[in-house]
């Protein structure tokens, strides 16, 4: 696909959209569920291959989606659209390939932000990084609870919204 995927919501028409998710951990597994409700043809691809990573590749199959364990090279001919896990480095290939070939590279907070509903959007903070990232979001959370509001610290530390 030729089109431009900067204006890609929940509302859109995902089911002409190839995207691929780079990491099968708890973020790249629900940015990659999500993606295949929307009718998204989805890969995930993941340098690993161990017990956890085959149990998630396992359930994603029954939803459709393509897994490519063990893999580390460049993004799959015809993707459209890189989504990436917050512990992949910039310098990763699938990145890097990616960037050469004008696909756009989406961090998971990104894509979290396009699929969430217009109607009932709340306010978001959000946090990445290297290192510090489960602290300061726990802090953040604790203080927000603390000034009366409703919150919940999701993403990698435990609790994925999709």
């Amino acid at each position: 696909m030729t089109a431009d995927a900067t204006g890609l919501s929940r509302l859109s028409d995902w089911s002409q959209w190839r995207v691929t998710v780079a990491g099968i951990g708890i973020a790249g597994f629900a940015a990659a569920d999500a993606l295949a409700q929307l009718g998204a043809h989805v890969t995930v691809v993941d340098a690993a291959d161990g017990d956890k990573q085959r149990d998630r590749a396992e359930i994603l199959d029954v939803l459709g989606v393509q897994v490519l364990l063990g893999h580390t090279g460049a993004a799959p001919e015809g993707t459209d659209v890189l989504v990436v896990s917050p512990g992949l480095r910039p310098s990763a290939a699938v990145i890097t390939d990616a960037q050469e070939r004008g696909i756009p590279v989406w961090g998971e907070l990104e894509l979290a932000w396009r699929l969430r509903h217009p109607d009932t959007a709340a306010a978001w903070l959000c946090v990445t990084g290297t290192n510090g990232k489960t602290t300061t979001t726990l802090m953040l959370e604790s203080i927000l609870r603390a000034a009366g509001y409703r919150t919940t610290a999701a993403g990698n530390i435990g609790m994925s919204t999709s």
